[in-house]
């Protein structure tokens, strides 16, 4: 199922950060007409629009930013409540409507190995602010927000082998209670008969194990018959 974004005006920002990529986007499109071929690993991965955002629930991020999602319960003498207006809810909240929490599973980064890596892999067009939550999480706060759809829509991703767990801002996020329990992997049928390596059945074989997010086409389409490569998501829990 293709994502769907609701369509709304560029603000003067978006409209300069646009103008401003124009030029980096046509040079990096001309350097990828003249320059090298793509990798094996490039022309091995194929993806499946879609999938990513639906499984990992990307596709279907509402929510209300005036209502206040923590509840303060009973009051120990000595403290107060502050209660903020809907209005500065909404405005602090808005900020971050195209921003995205991070965490590289099973690996330990620094912020700024992950900055670079995620700027190489994901190729923007605009300006991306990159913040330290705390306990490995970063917030990915996009400048445009065809490159916030873009990332969305093109996962999943993984960093030196490890997956890149991706989420939609929430409020009041606490890095301490969060929890990665789904998970994307690659996976290999060993030893899979030659009749069998087609993407269809390839699919249906693998959706007994969890949603499919990629199939390796490459060997999907018989140039290498040693063993298919199909990429899941997998649930911990």
């Amino acid at each position: 199922m293709e994502c769907e974004f609701s369509q709304t005006k560029k603000s003067k920002e978006e409209e300069a950060e646009l103008h401003w990529s124009n030029k980096k986007v046509k040079d990096a499109k001309g350097a990828s007409e003249f320059g090298s071929p793509p990798s094996y690993r490039d022309k091995l991965v194929g993806e499946m629009p879609g999938a990513f955002a639906q499984a990992f629930n990307l596709d279907s991020h509402e929510m209300d930013l005036s209502i206040p999602l923590v509840e303060m319960g009973e009051l120990i003498n000595g403290m107060v409540a502050v209660n903020l207006t809907p209005n500065t809810r909404k405005s602090i909240r808005s900020r971050q409507n195209h921003a995205l929490i991070v965490k590289v599973f099973g690996q330990i980064v620094g912020f700024h190995y992950l900055h670079s890596k995620v700027l190489s892999l994901w190729k923007l067009a605009g300006r991306l602010d990159c913040v330290d939550l705390g306990r490995d999480f970063f917030l990915m706060r996009f400048g445009l927000v065809e490159d916030y759809e873009n990332v969305i829509k093109g996962g999943p991703w993984f960093i030196g082998g490890h997956f890149l767990t991706v989420r939609a801002w929430e409020p009041n996020f606490k890095p301490a209670q969060a929890v990665c329990n789904m998970v994307a992997v690659w996976i290999r049928l060993p030893e899979l008969p030659f009749e069998y390596y087609d993407p269809g059945v390839l699919r249906e074989i693998s959706n007994a194990i969890g949603p499919v997010l990629r199939v390796d086409f490459n060997m999907a389409s018989e140039a290498r018959g040693r063993f298919a490569r199909i990429c899941i998501q997998v649930n911990l829990d």
